[in-house]
This record gives C-alpha cells, sequence and structure tokens, in this order.
C-alpha cells in the first residue's frame, strides 16, 4: 500500500472526518510529532483524496466567486427583464388596438341591422296595407270618385294613421297614374300642384322599373309650396300594386335626423362615430369633419344599397400604438440577441479559474492513479463525477427504500391494531411509535374514518395518479388540520375508498370528542370547496387504553353504515347513531309483498306503495347491510308475482328489470338515489309490459272486466256467472283470460281488492268486523276472516292492533 502526506488542518476541514471513517477508505491514522499524519489507504481510498483535495479547494470554497458569478449575471437578468416588461407592454397596447378594430366593428354591424331592421319595418307596413286593405286597391283602381270626399277622407285619415304606427316616418303621399293625382294626409290635388312633382316624373319616366330601388338616397323634401324650409328625406318608393305596377305609387318619406338620433343612441358620443353613404355617394347625415376620425369598418347593405362607415372620433392613439408594434418586435429579437452574446462572453471569462482547476487535477491525477484511468479508460473528471453520481444515486435509493418501508409498516402497524389482531402494552406502544417515527403521548384515542363518497365515480374520473395525488392531500389535510391543536393524527388508507385516522388527543383538552367533531367538520367543508368530490366521515368514541382502539374503530364502521339512510356529504357521530330509533326490518315488508302484487296487476298504487316503503326507511334507522336484505327481499317477491305472467312478460323481467334492481342494490350510495333508480327501472319495465298487453286482442276487455270489479267489489253476487251475464262471455274464458293477463285467478283478484279494502277501513274506522265484511261483500264475517287470515297471516282485529 502507498502512504500521502498531508497538513492536519486540511483533515480539519468540515466533512473530512466522515470520510476517513468510512469502510471505503480503510485507512489506520497515524500522527507524528511534526502533525502532520500519514495515511495508508488502499486505491479506493485514492480517489477519496481526490475528492477531497477538488472540493475543498480554496478556488472552490473562495466566496469571491460566488460574487463574482452574481455581479456577471444580475445585469444581464435585469436588462432582459426590463426589455421583456415593456414589450409585454407593447403588446398589450397592441392586442387592446385590437379589441377596438372588433368592438367597432360588433358595433357597426349592430347599428347597421338596426337601421335595416326599421326600414324593412316600414316596407312590410306599406306592402301589408297595398295587399290587405281594400281602401288602397278601391284609390288605385280609379274607382273613388274626386268629388267623394269621404272616400278622400277616409283614405286621408288611413295615410294618417299609417305615420302614427311608425314613429320613423315622416310623412306619405299616394300618386294615382290614371289620373296623376296625389293624396296627401292634409290634401288631394293634382300632380302639376304638387311640389314633390319631379320626383315623381322621375320614377314615371324610367323605363326599366326594376331600377327604381326601394329606397333612394338623400334628398331634399317640401310638402307646400309655402314651406320655407325643406326636408332632408330618404324616401320608399312602392309600385301598385306590386311588385311592378302601374296603377300608381306610394312615396314614404324618413327625415335623415330621425336616422342620425338613432345612430347617435346607440353609439358612444365620445368614441366612436358611425354614417351612411348613399348609393349616389352622398352622406346621409354627419359627414366627417376631424382629420382625427380614423374609419375602421365599411359595411354595404344588401337591402338599402346604403354604405355604413364606422370608426374611432380619435384615432391617433391607435395610429401611435401601430407604429409601435413594428418597433417593438425588432427590439425584442435584438436584446435577446444582444443578452445571448453577453451571457456567452461572460460565461466564457469566468470559467478559466474553473478550467485551470481541471487541468491541475488532472495533472495530479496522472502522477498518482496513472494505472487506475488507464484501466477504465476516462479521464480522472469523468472518474470523479461518475463516483459521485453513483454515491448520490445509493444514497437516494437507500433513503427512498427506507421511506417506503416506513409507510408500509405504518399502515401494517394501524391495521393490525384496528383488526384486534395485535394488542400493545403502553412500554409497546411508545416503542413502536418511536420506531415508526410517530407521537407516543395520549390521553384519549378515537378513530375517525374518511368515506370518499361514490367512489365508483371517482375511480372513472380521476386516473391512478390522480387518485393517489388526492388522497395524499387529503392526509395532508388533516395533518395541518391538527398540527396546531393539542391532538395527533395518525392516517393511513387501509381500504381504496376509506381513510383511517387515529387522533390523539392530550390531556389538556377538556372536552375531546367536541374538538374531533370540529375538525371533522373543518375538513368535510375544505373537501366541498376545494376538491372535485366529497367524503362522509364516521367518528368513534373515545377510548383512554390502546387496547380500546377495535372498539373506536368498529364504533366508526358503524356509524359509517348508516350514511346510506343519513345522507353523503356529512359528519356521522356513533352517538348519533344510538340516539335513532333502529328500525325494524320485518315491520316494513308488509309494503314489499303488496307492492310486488300491485305491480303484477298493473295497478298505479305501486308507485305509491313503493313511495311509503322508503318513507319509512327514511323515518326509521336502518344500516346498508338492512337496506340491502330489504331490497333483496323485494326483488324476490317481484321474481315470484311475475313468473305467474305470460312468458313474453316474464322475459322482460329477467333481462331488463332483475338485473337492473340486482346491480342497484350492490352499488347504491343514498336511499334518495336509490328509490329514484329503483322507480325508474320499474316505470321502464311497466311500459313494456303495457304495451304488450296492449297488443292482445282482449287486453281492452279484461280491463273494463278489471274496473268493474274494482266498481262493484262490494257485490256478494259477484261471481264468473255474474261476469258472464254483464259482459256476454264465457265464465270459463274469462277466467282463462284473466289468468293470462294478471297472472292470478279471478277468485283470487276479487278477494284481493276485498281485502285491500277492508285493511283500509281496519285503520280508518272503527266499525265492527261484521260491518266491514258486509261493505266488502262478504255475508258473513267467518267467510271475511278465514280469507283475510289466509292473505295477510292474521286476524283482522290482530291487524287492528298492530296498525
Amino acid at each position: 500500500m502507498e502512504g500521502l502526506e498531508i497538513d492536519a488542518t486540511t483533515l480539519g476541514k468540515k466533512g473530512h472526518s466522515g470520510i476517513l471513517k468510512s469502510k471505503a477508505t480503510r485507512a489506520a491514522f497515524l500522527s507524528d510529532q511534526t502533525h502532520r499524519i500519514q495515511i495508508v489507504y488502499t486505491p479506493k481510498a485514492k480517489l477519496a483524496l481526490d475528492i477531497i483535495n477538488y472540493s475543498f479547494s480554496e478556488e472552490c470554497m473562495s466566496k469571491h466567486w460566488f460574487y463574482r458569478q452574481m455581479f456577471s449575471y444580475l445585469p444581464v437578468f435585469f436588462v432582459i427583464s426590463i426589455v421583456l416588461i415593456v414589450s409585454m407592454f407593447l403588446s398589450i397596447t397592441n392586442l387592446s388596438e385590437k379589441a377596438t378594430v372588433d368592438a367597432n366593428e360588433v358595433f357597426a354591424k349592430h347599428v347597421f341591422q338596426s337601421i335595416d331592421y326599421q326600414l324593412q319595418g316600414v316596407e312590410q307596413l306599406i306592402v301589408n296595407e297595398i295587399l290587405n286593405n281594400d281602401r288602397f286597391m278601391f284609390f288605385f283602381n280609379g274607382a273613388a270618385d274626386n268629388k267623394d270626399y269621404f272616400s278622400m277622407y277616409e283614405m286621408s285619415t288611413k295615410v294618417k294613421n299609417l305615420k302614427v304606427a311608425n314613429p320613423l316616418i315622416d310623412s306619405i303621399y299616394l300618386f294615382r297614374s290614371d289620373d296623376l293625382k296625389i293624396l296627401t294626409e292634409s290634401s288631394f290635388l293634382p300632380l302639376n300642384r304638387f311640389v314633390d312633382q319631379a320626383f315623381i316624373l322621375q320614377l314615371t319616366s324610367t323605363e326599366n322599373t326594376a331600377l327604381i330601388p326601394n329606397w333612394t338616397g338623400v334628398r331634399l323634401y317640401k310638402e307646400f309650396l309655402d314651406s320655407e324650409h325643406a326636408t332632408t328625406v330618404v324616401s320608399l318608393v312602392k309600385k301598385v300594386p306590386p311588385p311592378l305596377g302601374n296603377q300608381g305609387i306610394i312615396v314614404v318619406n324618413v327625415k335623415t335626423s330621425t336616422l342620425r338620433q338613432i345612430v347617435q343612441e346607440m353609439s358612444s358620443a365620445n368614441v366612436s362615430y358611425a354614417t351612411f353613404v348613399d348609393r349616389d355617394g352622398q352622406f346621409l347625415f354627419d359627414p366627417p369633419t376631424d382629420n382625427n376620425q380614423r374609419e375602421l369598418v365599411q359595411i354595404k347593405s344588401d337591402y338599402t344599397q346604403w354604405e355604413l362607415h364606422s370608426g374611432l372620433k380619435n384615432g391617433k392613439l391607435i395610429e401611435i400604438g401601430s407604429t409601435i408594434s413594428y418597433v417593438y418586435i425588432f427590439v425584442v429579437v435584438l436584446s435577446i440577441l444582444i443578452g445571448v452574446l453577453w451571457i456567452v462572453y461572460i460565461t466564457r471569462h469566468n470559467y478559466k479559474p474553473i478550467e485551470s482547476i481541471v487541468g491541475r487535477i488532472h495533472s495530479y491525477s496522472k502522477k498518482k492513479n496513472q494505472s487506475l484511468f488507464n484501466e477504465n479508460g476516462k479521464d480522472e473528471l469523468k472518474f470523479i463525477e461518475n463516483a459521485i453520481d453513483t454515491l448520490i444515486e445509493q444514497t437516494n435509493q437507500y433513503q427512498k427504500e427506507y421511506e417506503e418501508n416506513l409507510i408500509l409498516k405504518r399502515r401494517h402497524v394501524l391495521a393490525e391494531l384496528v383488526e384486534g389482531s395485535r394488542s400493545l402494552s403502553k412500554e409497546e406502544w411508545n416503542r413502536e411509535m418511536e420506531g415508526i417515527g410517530l407521537s407516543n403521548e395520549f390521553d384519549q384515542l378515537c378513530i375517525v374514518i374518511i368515506e370518499i363518497d361514490k367512489y365508483s365515480d371517482f375511480s372513472n374520473q380521476y386516473s391512478h395518479r390522480d387518485q393517489y395525488l388526492l388522497k395524499f392531500v387529503l392526509s395532508s389535510v388533516v395533518n395541518e388540520m391538527t398540527e396546531p391543536l393539542p391532538c395527533a393524527a395518525w392516517s393511513e388508507w387501509l381500504t381504496n375508498n376509506q381513510m383511517c385516522v387515529l387522533l390523539q388527543l392530550m390531556a389538556k383538552e377538556s372536552n375531546p370528542e367536541t374538538m374531533v367533531s370540529d375538525i371533522c367538520q373543518q375538513l368535510l367543508h375544505w373537501v366541498q370547496a376545494n376538491l372535485g368530490f366529497t367524503v362522509t366521515i364516521g367518528i368513534g368514541q373515545c377510548v383512554s387504553d390502546t387496547k380500546g382502539v377495535v372498539e373506536t374503530y368498529d364504533s366508526s364502521l358503524e356509524a359509517l353504515k348508516y350514511k346510506s339512510v343519513l345522507g353523503m356529504n356529512r359528519v356521522i357521530h356513533c352517538k348519533d347513531i344510538e340516539s335513532h330509533n333502529q328500525g325494524d326490518v320485518y315491520k316494513s315488508l308488509h309494503h314489499l309483498r303488496s307492492l310486488a302484487q300491485m305491480f303484477r296487476l298493473n295497478d298505479e298504487r305501486w308507485n305509491g306503495e313503493m313511495g311509503s316503503f322508503f318513507a319509512e326507511i327514511q323515518d326509521r334507522l336502518y344500516s346498508r347491510a338492512e337496506i340491502l336484505s330489504m331490497m333483496n327481499y323485494m326483488v324476490y317477491h317481484l321474481h315470484r308475482e311475475m313468473l305467474d305472467l305470460q312468458p313474453e312478460i316474464q322475459e322482460i323481467w329477467k333481462s331488463e328489470g332483475m338485473p337492473k334492481l340486482n346491480e342497484l342494490a350492490e352499488s347504491f350510495d343514498t336511499i334518495d338515489e336509490l328509490e329514484k333508480k329503483v322507480t325508474s327501472v320499474l316505470i321502464a319495465v311497466e311500459q313494456k309490459v303495457i304495451l304488450l298487453r296492449e297488443k292482445r286482442t282482449n287486453h281492452h276487455l279484461i280491463q273494463e272486466v278489471r274496473t268493474y270489479i274494482k266498481t262493484h267489489y262490494a257485490n256478494p253476487d259477484l261471481s264468473l256467472a255474474h261476469l258472464e251475464e254483464a259482459f256476454g262471455v264465457n265464465g270459463k274464458y274469462l277466467s282463462q283470460l284473466f289468468k293470462e293477463e294478471f297472472g292470478e285467478k279471478f277468485v283470487d283478484y276479487v278477494a284481493q281488492v276485498r281485502i285491500e279494502r277492508a285493511k283500509a277501513l281496519l285503520m280508518e274506522t272503527s266499525l265492527p268486523i261484521q260491518d266491514i265484511a258486509n261493505q266488502i261483500g262478504y255475508t258473513t264475517s267467518m267467510t271475511f276472516i278465514r280469507v283475510f287470515k289466509k292473505r295477510i297471516s292474521m286476524t283482522p282485529g290482530d291487524y287492528r292492533k298492530v296498525h
């Protein structure tokens, strides 16, 4: 073995003792009077010492190096950050400009559509009058005598009413081609005396009438010759009869000032503007006068052939933003290039000391470890790098294995405690808790079970990785909530959907049960507000010894068994279960027998019986196991009843009814959910059974017989012979049809109807048994009692006492 002398002060540096004492070096320390240390080492020790000399050299430990790096790169960071901030600001300006243009386009389309819509309303009003008002056709046909002043008055009034009907209309007049007469709202005169004569002559002189637009461009109009000022209008021209008639013309004038007012009401006075240009290029109103205005949108109407010009009243800001938007892209690119070159230069400049250190290490390695490096075929820096990587990798692997084993051990210990397979004394508890890194102090212990609601939906919605993450979050939240309290929480997922939390309550807490309830309520609200699912929490009773962990675990599980009735997304304390009246399963089973019979007979009351059954479950407290038992009992009775029906109906029940009910019984979460889904399944089966029955030839006859029985059940003479006489059908054939339709004999159905009525009378009245027998069709009470006991399994008197 070779030796190496190093200064003792070097070994005194922090971290050397650990390396020198490790098994890898297997070094022996011998000190002499010169305060230098002789180290005897193996080849592996050489590698460790090389790492020491490199890692703790003056160049690596110097603070000067740190400051050089920091002050070299910070200016680059600041400059690039400032440029990016400015770029972001300019980008926002550009986006703002685009948003302004888009908003103005939306505004322009809105104005455009509104004006078209109102002008179309005027046209539709006039066309409707032409087509539907006989007075108009009477006028244009020339049937109206010029001296028939009353007819002229009626027409003038009608014109005036049209003006009132649409506030957009300024004036209306009618031109009749036969005698060249003009009718306005206040006058009837020849064309040569009418002030708008030139406009009419222009319209009538146009050879191609299809070239006459519906709406003209802007023009001046005076109704009377003595009017001082002409009004700027646009006119609607409609030939009579439409579309190209030659009997006359109706002209409707709309003031451009009215259109301007409509546009102004829809636009912001300080931001945007909108104006129209007719087909001749004339502005209807408000020609642009401000040089700062910037036009953004230009739209042409297919209806009026006008163009809408819209934009901003002050367009300088957008022009500035548009100019800058092209400049800032260049600035950003240039800044990035400068930053890259700057960083490359600084990095190369500052790397020279590192390069020098690597060279010195390489020279030292050649002298001391030439054979070792030649064997591995690598330079010394790569060799050291690989050695350090291997060391770090092994350390991380050991740490990971330790943490995984610790998690599994914690889960295993808690599972043993709650299952009762292991009982710990106080000393064993302290030792076990110390071994798994948990607190061992407590005054009382309480188990809380947190169950994920609708776990099947949770599993389908989230991937396996997301489920693990959400469960970890839930466990972490529990620990965080208990940190500031005199309480420690030990939480483990013992099953896929249930997290078991062992709360270690301290002695200084006077009311530990209240604190546990507060923690659970706080957790419940947090999950509901922050996660995409809900949980239900069961709280067990508090115990003072580790041997009572099984007891508190069982009581918390028992509390969760009643989640189906009490509901999800809540806290259920085991004491809440004890304070409720426990339900007796057998008292609710009579509903199921009646329900099954009614369903078989297509009696609509089965739905009400179903509601009564589930309402009784809600009123009484049943566990999930008890509800499952009652559901199986209901399916059993329904199956028995359906087997008495036709094979086709049995097939519907076996393929669509019974499998779905069995599936619901196993997968339901709450009693409300179960009721809705069970009712939905039975309604679907009932609808298919009804359709199947209605296809039978004698279905309506059997329904009439059934209705007759329900009405005349009190008749003692009600029999097959009676029905044969009432319906004119052979009694035996009728009995056969009845059996095929409802799955039971005629006499059994009559007895059931009578007994159902008797049950109601027994519960609602205090009539004697004989009177009840007479009311339901039995001549003697003995017959009634015998039939009642056969079907209900108790006498009428006992039934009245029970109910």
